[in-house]
């Protein structure tokens, strides 16, 4: 007998800062070009930055079995130079 698992897609809140940053910086990792922001730069991020960005931002977690294994979030965005791509409007 196989046991399935169920994958639940949820709002990031405050508490969720630990897990958002493992993948945020997992995806960083993989896909850089995907992102307006480097590695490096997340990697230097306080405690305190991850909290914010966890209870401020648009992101949505992914959970299978109790961990969370993936995640999406969006912005408007225009293009620029330095980026290779794009920022956030404002």
């Amino acid at each position: 007998m196989t046991s399935e698992s169920t994958l639940t897609i949820r709002l990031c809140g405050t508490n969720d800062w630990e897990d958002l940053r493992v993948i945020r910086l997992e995806a960083l990792s993989d896909t850089p070009d995907a992102y307006g922001s480097t590695y490096e730069e997340s990697l230097r991020w306080s405690d305190a930055q991850w909290k914010n960005a966890a209870s401020t931002r648009l992101y949505y977690l992914a959970d299978r079995d109790g961990r969370v294994v993936g995640m999406v979030s969006g912005a408007s965005m225009t293009p620029t130079p330095e980026r290779g791509g794009f920022t956030p409007c404002t």
